[in-house]
């Protein structure tokens, strides 16, 4: 057996030794295949961790439902860095940004972006931090997360004030240098938030594990409740 398969499945062994045995379901064949092809040459811990919480998730009855075949190919579509970004969403209701943006006066009445997407995400050891854009692109396209993109002022301004006073310095110093070369500009933060989707919360818990208690999300404008 391929080394890196063996040590996958001995985590997927260790997590099914906690589900009740009346509780052990067969895995589709959809998803069991493709998911030891996966395993068998995934080496980055972050993307294998996925595969092993799928898997078990899949060979569960009570999280079988969250195991939509679709979610390898997804899983596939994810850097390290990505992986890590799954893993801290998973605790969170919305992840909360913050853009600068500079209002430029006249004769230029234009906006424009210093700094764009400053969030909680500074805080993870990413490999490529400066590609954080990139990987929240990625995973609006792939249907996990929704960008709200307003200028959000109602909750968790706790989260925003934490933001901007790291970033405290960088805004004084653009602010200075900006009235130095454009007088009638200034700066502003713009707050904003991105929040996971139905689709996306099933892909969360089944990939990492979690569990949303009392969580309404509505599709096809029917309410229903993820336990």
């Amino acid at each position: 057996m391929d080394i890196h398969l063996k040590k996958h499945l001995e985590r997927v062994a260790k997590k099914l030794d906690e589900i009740p045995e009346e509780k052990i379901a067969v895995v589709p064949k959809e998803i069991a295949v493709p998911l030891l092809q996966k395993l068998s040459y995934t080496t980055n811990e972050q993307v294998a961790e996925l595969y092993v919480n799928l898997l078990t998730s899949a060979a569960n009855e009570n999280t079988a439902s969250n195991a939509h075949p679709a979610f390898v190919q997804m899983v596939e579509r994810l850097s390290a860095d990505e992986a890590k970004i799954i893993d801290f969403i998973k605790d969170i209701d919305e992840l909360n940004y913050l853009h600068l943006q500079v209002d430029y006066g006249p004769p230029k009445f234009k906006q424009a972006y210093l700094l764009k997407y400053v969030s909680e995400l500074d805080e993870l050891n990413l490999d490529f931090p400066k590609n954080i854009t990139a990987y929240l692109s990625n995973l609006v396209s792939m249907g996990i997360l929704i960008d709200i993109k307003i200028n959000y002022l109602k909750h968790q301004q706790y989260v925003f004030n934490k933001l901007r006073e790291k970033y405290k310095l960088k805004f004084e110093e653009s602010e200075i240098e900006l009235k130095r070369t454009h007088p009638n500009s200034s700066l502003v933060w713009i707050q904003s938030y991105f929040e996971v989707t139905p689709f996306g919360y099933l892909f969360i818990c089944a990939c990492t594990g979690a569990i949303y208690s009392e969580i309404r999300v509505i599709i096809d404008n029917d309410d229903f409740i993820l336990d």
